[in-house]
């Protein structure tokens, strides 16, 4: 099995279909998404739309022509 965070501990991981980001001690957040841009996730989305979408159902539009559901 492969070890992700190189043996860090991880604090938080907020998962959904297609979609989850991971918090883990003196490392940077991971954040995946399936079907959307790396440059999206890695700059537009946050950990905390994650954890807000956990308990909601959130759209968010980047540009006109990107349109997301987190």
């Amino acid at each position: 099995m492969k070890d992700e965070n190189n043996g860090a501990i991880m604090t938080e991981f907020v998962g959904r279909t297609k979609m989850y980001a991971v918090r883990v001690d003196c490392k940077k957040n991971t954040k995946k998404a399936k079907d959307i841009k790396n440059n999206v996730v890695s700059r537009m989305i946050t950990f905390d739309d994650h954890m807000r979408c956990l308990n909601e159902e959130m759209t968010q539009n980047d540009s006109p022509s990107i349109l997301y559901t987190i």
